[in-house]
Parts: structure tokens; sequence; C-alpha cells
């Protein structure tokens, strides 16, 4: 007796809001009629669920790879509902073909409604053919849709999946995920870190608007630079204008999030103490450790492969006791008055970078019109362009971490983060010279030289 052949289905989706499976469960039952009827013995059916097969998708097809595999590996027949289902770009169908002719005619591809006979001309000629016009169909749904996004983005109108702070609608702000934003924009700015922000998240049970889950630091910094958050709308990745839906926080303090969080930064050793990476050998230039040495906390250093640190120990606690007395004096002297003068002038006169932003728009709208010549605009662009760097220069001016003149009565109040922030705005480092002589439970001020921040 002659074995049957073996086949394997393929049903794809391109949208599934629901993500049920129900579309691709049709096309199965249709796919197991066919084999029943030609009496092959159907394997698998692979699916690809709520997955666009145009080339204008991001998302890979693992069904439609796990197919192309078992063509590879020698299955008899692959059976789809329709060629659509299964291809929407020629370049793809020259894959399929180039396997069906290392399989010599062995391998053929069937819709619900016939064979297409990959191995002849003609076979080839009609599967192109019906490729070609859905890989047009996809060219003309996309420039639709595209037409569709900057009419919606044109008028400010919302788009994509709900935002942290909104409702579904994108219009309506949530106020019990706004009032979280607004506290941790003025809490990172003061110098809270990011991941703090999540933990406190996490402890509300709050979880990120569109996969449920819990929130990390990367979560948030891509949600408090969001420009969504301060009503401006962005299309093809560039703000393009204000946004229908009102802000939750300010446009300068938007700002000021965005400079502040984009900058370049250190990596800094974990926070497990406000001095953590603030305290370093003089001799390498090394954070060091802080550890027990003998019962009691001290900061050394270790050496180990490829990292010679320098024999440097000095007793924790006064030396925390010491940096923590020049800081404080360094705020109540003049030595910093007037650099903190100077920030929250700075912090006062915040540059309006959307009202420049507007008139960028609004210039382009002359040129678009014919009201000014190229020339002019030109001209025009080149000097709010100027401006708008240096609005922005201006911007990253502002975001250093305030430091509360009257720090040493604030201090214990303030959490890890923020007093770690407040050392790093005001220190560079605090270097640790070696022992003179063997050390007893105090310190030698004269080991210990600050870096003050210029």
């Amino acid at each position: 007796m002659k074995p049957s052949l073996q086949a394997v289905g393929y049903a794809r989706i391109s949208k599934d809001d629901t993500l049920e499976g129900r579309g691709v469960a049709r096309q199965t039952e249709d796919i197991t009629a066919v084999c029943e009827r030609h009496g092959w013995d159907l394997t698998d059916v692979l699916t690809d669920n709520d997955i666009s097969a145009s080339r204008y998708s991001k998302k890979a097809r693992p069904g439609y790879l796990r197919l192309l595999a078992a063509i590879e590996a020698g299955i008899d027949r692959a059976v789809v509902y329709d060629v659509d289902r299964l291809l929407r770009q020629p370049r793809q169908l020259e894959d399929l073909i180039d396997l069906c002719e290392a399989r010599n005619g062995a391998f053929q591809l069937h819709n619900v409604n016939g064979e297409l006979d990959l191995a002849t001309g003609g076979g080839r000629f009609i599967a192109r053919m019906l490729v070609a016009k859905a890989a047009m169909e996809s060219d003309d749904m996309s420039r639709r849709l595209r037409r569709s996004f900057d009419q919606k983005a044109l008028e400010g109108r919302p788009h994509g999946a709900r935002a942290f702070g909104y409702e579904p609608d994108g219009m309506t702000v949530r106020e019990t995920e706004a009032v979280l934003l607004r506290q941790a924009a003025v809490d990172v700015l003061d110098g809270t870190s990011l991941n703090t922000i999540a933990r406190r998240w996490n402890g509300l049970g709050v979880l990120t608007p569109q996969r449920n889950r819990q929130w990390n630091g990367t979560v948030v910094k891509a949600v408090l630079i969001n420009p969504r958050q301060a009503g401006l709308r962005v299309h093809r990745r560039e703000v393009v204008g204000p946004a229908a839906w009102p802000a939750i926080v300010d446009r300068a303090t938007h700002d000021r999030l965005v400079a502040y969080l984009t900058a370049p930064r250190p990596r800094l050793a974990p926070r497990r103490t406000a001095f953590t990476g603030l305290i370093r050998s003089a001799v390498t230039g090394l954070p060091l450790d802080r550890d027990v040495v003998r019962g009691r906390p001290a900061y050394r250093a270790h050496n180990r492969p490829g990292r010679e640190a320098g024999n440097v120990t000095i007793a924790a606690l006064p030396l925390e006791d010491l940096i923590l007395e020049m800081l404080f004096t360094a705020v109540e002297d003049d030595r910093l008055g007037e650099r903190l003068g100077e920030r929250r002038a700075k912090l006062a006169a915040v540059p309006d970078v959307g009202g420049i932003e507007a008139d960028l728009r609004a210039l382009a709208e002359d040129f678009g019109q014919g009201r000014i010549t190229r020339g002019e605009w030109l001209a025009a662009r080149g000097a709010l362009d100027a401006r708008l760097q240096a609005a922005h220069a201006a911007i990253g001016a502002t975001v250093a971490v305030p430091v509360p003149v009257d720090l040493r009565a604030s201090w214990p109040s303030l959490d890890v983060d923020r007093q770690r922030a407040i050392l790093a705005a005001v220190f560079e480092a605090v270097l640790i010279h070696p022992a003179r002589v063997k050390g007893g439970p105090g310190i030698d001020p004269d080991r210990v030289e600050p870096r003050w921040r210029a």
C-alpha cells in the first residue's frame, strides 16, 4: 500500500484585537478538510496570529519560519487557506521557489482552492501574480494608514496604545496616575533615582499600562521623558506640535527632565550609602569599598586582578562626619552661596522652547504657503535654530540638583538617593591619601582631599 503524503498546514491573521485566534481556527478547519479530502497525513498546522506578512511589519513570523524548515526537511505538501496568508513579499516567494527546485518537484504548495505547482513555469507565473497583487494591496493599505496617521498628527489627536497617565481614549487624564507622574518629576529633579521611583510604583501595585508588568528604572525613564505627558504630539519620532489632550507636567519641567535624564553620566556603584562611589583612593583614583576592619567600619582599597588600588584604609564613621561637615560648611558660607543663587535664577528663567518651536512651525507654514521666499525662510530658520540650541543648553544648566540652604537640619530626613545626589552636586570626589603612621579609631584630616565641583 502506497504511504499517504505528509502535509503541514499554515494559517495566519494580520490583526486579531481579541487575541482569541478565531480567524486562524477557521482557516485550520478548512485546511484540515482539504487534507482529509485528498487523504494526506496532516502532521501539524503552524499559525501566526495577529502578525502581518507585509514588508512593513517588524514582527517575526515563527510559524512561517517553522514551515520553511519543514519544507527543507522533506515535507510533501504545504496547505494554506490562501497564498496571501503565506506570502505578501515577492522576494519570499522566490526563496520558496528555490526550496522547491532543490526538492526536484517532490514538494507542492496547495491553497484551499487548488494546487500551485511551483516546479513548473506556469505555476510559478500564477504564484508570482498572486503574491505581487498581495504586495500591492499591502502598499495601498500602508499608504492609506500613513495618510490617516499624518492627519491625526496634524490635528494633535492621539494614536496608539494607552499611555501612562491617560485613559484608553488618549484624551482623558487618569488622575491617580497623573499624581504619581507629577511627584516623580519633582523627585527625580531633586535627585531621586529612577529605580526608587520604580520600587515606589510597584509597592503601590501600579503596573505598566500596556503589558501590565512591574516597573523598572528604564521604563520609568521612558515615561518621564515622553513628550506626551507635556501635551506634545509626536509623529515619526519628532514633536510636531501641541496635542489635543491636556498636559500632565508643564513644558518647562518636561524640558528639564529630558535634559537631566538624557545627559551622559558616569556609571555609579550601587548606592548602599550616600558616600558609595564618592570616596576614592588618591593613589589610583578608584572607589574605596566600605568594609569592616578589625571590628570597625572602614573604607579600604582591595587589590584585585588588573586593579591595583594601593594600600589605603581609613575609618568610615569619622570620615563620613568630616565630609558632611565640609558639605554643610560650604553650603552655609559664601563658597556655594553665589552658585546656589545663580542656579535658582536659572530655574526661575527657563527658556521658552515651546515658543521657539511654534515659531519654526509658523515659519515653515509661511514658506509652504508662498508668503516668504526660500532665502527668507533659510535666514529666519538659521536664527531660530540658534535660539533653540541656546535654549536647550540653558535648560541643561538648570537641571543640577538643588541644594537646600538649611541642609544641616534637613539632612537626616533625606533619603539616600537625595543625599547622594547632593554630595555629587558639590563634590567631584573625596580622595584619601595613604596614612603616614599607623592609625587608630580617628582620622588624620590631612589625608582627606576634597575635589569640589566648579
